[in-house]
């Protein structure tokens, strides 16, 4: 019962201790419960219904970009291809743009030439119009002038009669006739060139027959028709040419004589006739057939018959075909030595 009751006594000392702080903290929890409340009921609630509204404007604004966005995917395709031509337009400005400063500048350029033809024209034209200006223009001077005026008329390439125009076809012809008949008709036997020990000596046995007997022929054709009348307008260009024209188709026909035999002669006799179509010496080569026509750059008396026209009746500019006749007999000469002691297989 002692320790009991001082137990007692400690309790009640301990009581009388925690009591009042028990009371205090039991105040202080009573205060902060209340301000709990009050701070749940004025602020706490409000801002859940807030929130709450706003949870309601927000899942409402992402169904609006959920359809935006479902709307935009629908359109991208369309998007990229407006951007393409968006692209290309850029381009097409650009090069434009590009173009258009090029132009510019040239513009400009000219813009200075045509100043500058302008400011040189302005001088003469100042010039003339005082000229004018000094020009006696009345009736008398008008007429005097007029009545002067007559037309003559001048023919500088006059061919007399149809044998001058016809002269340098047959020119051509009896030239190349001659040479074929030297080499059919004589041959080889007023030459000694089978006793040539080199292709040398050939050539140069051949050169003093068919050459000598070419260039008689040109010599004594050009008497020829001078004899019959004809007066050529380049006497010198004629004579020339008809000895050219004699040893270009000698050198020719005594190639192939040598090089085929009668092979060879017929083949100059096959030459000779489509030459007589394709010349030109008669009419105009596009008065005949497509064949002539094409055959006619291609043979030597094409170039015989333009070159004698030149030399008989127009102006004598022959150059071209001198040329083209040199050549001719070059070939052909340098050709004729290959034919050394070489029997021709159709003699």
């Amino acid at each position: 019962l002692t320790t009991l009751q001082t137990n007692q006594t400690q309790l009640q000392q301990s009581a009388a201790q925690l009591l009042p702080a028990a009371n205090t903290a039991l105040g202080n929890l009573s205060t902060g419960l209340a301000s709990a409340h009050t701070a749940l009921a004025t602020q706490i609630v409000p801002a859940a219904e807030t929130l709450a509204q706003g949870s309601g404007q927000l899942s409402t604004g992402l169904n609006q970009l959920t359809t935006g966005a479902q709307q935009l995917t629908a359109k991208n395709s369309q998007l990229t291809n407006a951007a393409a031509q968006l692209t290309t337009g850029s381009e097409q400005i650009s090069t434009g743009t590009t173009q258009l400063a090029a132009g510019s500048s040239q513009l400009t350029d000219a813009l200075t030439q045509l100043t500058t033809g302008t400011n040189q024209l302005k001088t003469p034209l100042v010039a003339a119009s005082s000229n004018l200006n000094q020009t006696n223009t009345n009736a008398a001077n008008a007429t005097t002038l007029a009545s002067n005026t007559t037309l003559v008329h001048a023919d500088t390439d006059k061919v007399a009669a149809n044998g001058v125009g016809m002269a340098p076809y047959m020119i051509s012809v009896a030239l190349f006739v001659g040479a074929l008949s030297t080499n059919v008709i004589i041959g080889r036997s007023i030459s000694d060139e089978r006793k040539a020990k080199n292709r040398r000596d050939f050539l140069l046995a051949k050169l003093a027959t068919n050459g000598v007997i070419a260039v008689a022929q040109g010599i004594l054709v050009t008497l020829g028709v001078l004899l019959i009348g004809l007066r050529p307008a380049h006497f010198m260009t004629l004579l020339l040419g008809n000895i050219l024209i004699a040893f270009a188709f000698m050198s020719l026909i005594t190639f192939f004589n040598l090089w085929l035999g009668k092979v060879g002669a017929f083949l100059m006799l096959i030459l000779l006739m489509a030459q007589l179509a394709t010349s030109a010496g008669t009419y105009p080569i596009q008065l005949t057939g497509g064949i002539f026509e094409a055959l006619n750059p291609w043979l030597p008396m094409t170039y015989t018959v333009l070159y004698l026209r030149q030399a008989i009746s127009l102006t004598g500019n022959v150059g071209s075909y001198v040329f083209l006749l040199l050549a001719l007999a070059l070939v052909f000469t340098l050709l004729i030595p290959l034919t050394h002691k070489r029997t021709p297989r159709f003699d």
